[in-house]
């Protein structure tokens, strides 16, 4: 179950961060290595790959995915509030904070009258404890 877990976030994190793009584009080069290295050799099917000039269909089509991705500019639901600085986010007039008084909070009482729990009229231990 952890394991899914991983591998569902890891999943999630490439494709938020355009990371399909790569994926689809190893895979094209992959297969672009493969068909021009078998007529032409590995050196010059290797350039062919990567020189730009010899694009496959898939290439073509990611990189038109990715074109219309730039140019759509992600929507916001209308609110009304065109945009927002921090400036716009803090109160209209400074805020005073006061020290606390005594006043303020009334009569402090204790569920025991003697904090120690009745051991304020005991004697240490006699002898002394050695491991102080």
């Amino acid at each position: 179950m952890r394991l899914l877990r991983i591998i569902l976030v890891l999943g999630a994190f490439v494709h938020l961060s355009g990371g399909h793009y790569g994926v689809l584009q190893g895979i094209a080069w992959a297969t672009m290595l493969v068909q021009y290295s078998a007529a032409d050799g590995l050196v010059e099917g290797a350039r062919k790959t990567f020189d730009g000039d010899h694009p496959c269909e898939m290439c073509r089509s990611i990189a038109s995915a990715k074109q219309q991705e730039s140019q759509r500019e992600p929507s916001l639901p209308a609110t009304g509030i065109e945009k927002l600085s921090l400036k716009d986010l803090r109160p209209p007039e400074p805020i005073a904070l006061r020290h606390p008084r005594a006043r303020d909070h009334g009569n402090a009482s204790f569920i025991s009258p003697d904090p120690i729990g009745g051991l304020a009229g005991a004697r240490p231990p006699l002898p002394p404890p050695r491991g102080v």
